[in-house]
């Protein structure tokens, strides 16, 4: 008997309607009948009867198919300990703890106990960027589970041919961004042949994907972007043109700014001959210099429309072939620039040229010059070259300097940079969030522990004091933790 046959005969009542019993419960369901009862009451033996009966169960599908076996696991399990932690980090949910935990664990090689496998599964659909690390520590066993669970096939599935035609914006952008890295010609290539059906905000997001590795193969695909009917397209093509060196447009740039400055030697105290850099004032721009985005008239009080013009064009120029067209090498150029009396006015557009093109010999002259607060000029130094400046962004970059200190390898920070970072937290506890904290002290040295204990036993109760004080002892925690692992 089937839930539609009881609710018929409950709407119709039994006197017009009496259900048939399930064809397996004949025999019970004619006992029933014979019942010398009223209908209402054999209804219900029968509804009952039936329920029970499918609650009972039933006999087994056979199934032909066999699963196949797990493969045996070739890297050692993590100690019972490391997978205890890491169960009680997924469940309560203290996501920066766990992510220490898988650091230490994929360092060390080593995978997890199998029962803690489908959890990590899960953790790792939920958090996308670092679902490659997760995967990795759930070894053979993952990889067989994702293998048999629609959902985690995910992890292994080969990207389709015919993403970028038939996925959605999300997909085709990933698409477009791996193709950049792999193959930067074929994803010009790419992207002429729909570029023009697009919609404008479509072809804004993809066309700023081309900004990685811009090179002259780029030129004549963006030069057929100022006709675009977007202006914001546009904008940015001429953009990436500027910086794409050798570029018709790049060239004109080069060339005026080679105009502009001359580099002279004189003799000093008839012993040596000191290199001096002179900036050429009368040199008049191509107006055609001036429809490529190029400011005629100074933005900044003060500054000199010469100096604004040569300063945008010097920020677009490599300052490596730069100074090679000058005969001179980068640091003595900078040097140079530095060291001339316009050198103030020129600071932010030879800190942009630094940063675009990654040059070190510019950014380690740049960094220590007052007033200098682009953080971005790390970038052009090698990772143990930045600890050194990192002081200085503390006051005013802090959340962007932290992208720097809280970097994969949980590096230690140094004792002075701790309590710097400390002392201006204690003062503006409400520049970053827990979870900054948390990930914070994984980075702290032990040594940094009698600080934070300070701060703990300070018994002001302002909103501002406890709140720090409530952070400073989670970080005291985690600090623990940390040292009581290894």
């Amino acid at each position: 008997m089937i839930t539609d046959e009881i609710i018929k005969a409950a709407l119709l009542g039994t006197d017009k309607y009496m259900p048939e019993p399930s064809v397996l419960l004949q025999e019970t369901g004619a006992k029933i009948a014979a019942l010398p009862t009223d209908k209402e009451d054999r209804l219900l033996k029968l509804a009952i009867t039936t329920l029970w009966y499918e609650e009972a169960g039933r006999i087994p599908l056979k199934v032909a198919n066999r699963l196949p076996e797990c493969p045996p696991e070739t890297n050692p399990e993590a100690s019972e300990k490391r997978c205890s932690l890491v169960r009680s980090a997924l469940l309560a949910k203290e996501d920066a703890w766990l992510a220490y935990l898988v650091y230490t664990i994929a360092k060390a090689g080593e995978v997890l106990s199998s029962d803690l496998v489908p959890l990590i599964l899960d953790k790792a659909l939920s958090n996308r960027k670092t679902a490659p690390v997760l995967i990795k520590i759930c070894g053979q066993a993952g990889q067989w589970l994702c293998g048999l669970n629609t959902q985690w096939q995910i992890f292994f599935r080969e990207e389709e041919e015919n993403t970028w035609e038939t996925g959605h914006i999300d997909q085709r952008k990933e698409y477009l961004k791996n193709l950049r890295q792999a193959d930067p010609a074929m994803a010009v290539t790419l992207l002429e042949q729909t570029f023009a059906s697009e919609n404008a905000a479509t072809r804004l997001a993809f066309l700023e994907l081309l900004s990685d590795q811009l090179s002259p193969a780029d030129e004549a695909f963006l030069q057929s972007l100022s006709k675009d009917k977007s202006q914001k397209v546009k904008e940015t093509a001429t953009a990436f043109l500027r910086r794409i060196q050798g570029s018709a447009l790049n060239k004109r740039y080069l060339e005026y700014a080679l105009n502009v400055i001359h580099i002279k030697e004189e003799r000093h105290l008839l012993v040596y001959k000191k290199k001096i850099l002179e900036l050429d004032a009368g040199v008049q721009p191509d107006e055609e210099l001036f429809k490529t985005g190029i400011d005629k008239i100074s933005r900044n009080k003060g500054v000199p429309d010469y100096i604004y013009i040569l300063g945008q064009v010097l920020q677009e120029i490599d300052p490596a072939i730069l100074a090679g067209r000058l005969d001179i090498t980068d640091a003595e150029l900078i040097a140079l620039l530095l060291a001339h009396k316009e050198a103030k006015h020129l600071l932010m557009f030879l800190s942009s040229a630094a940063t675009t093109f990654r040059n070190k010999a510019w950014a380690l002259a740049l960094l220590p010059q007052p007033g200098i607060q682009d953080i971005s000029l790390l970038d052009a130094l090698q990772p143990a070259e930045r600890p050194d400046f990192y002081g200085q962004f503390i006051d005013h970059n802090l959340p962007q300097l932290l992208t720097y200190i809280l970097d994969d390898d949980y590096s230690t920070l140094s004792l002075p940079l701790s309590e710097a970072l400390l002392q201006f937290l204690s003062r503006n506890p409400y520049q970053v969030t827990q979870p900054i904290y948390q990930r914070l002290a994984l980075h702290l040295p032990a040594q940094a522990k009698p600080m934070l204990e300070n701060f703990v036993q300070d018994s002001r109760e302002d909103y501002q004091t406890r709140y720090f004080r409530t952070q400073a002892l989670e970080m005291l925690r985690i600090i623990d933790l940390k040292n009581n692992l290894h």
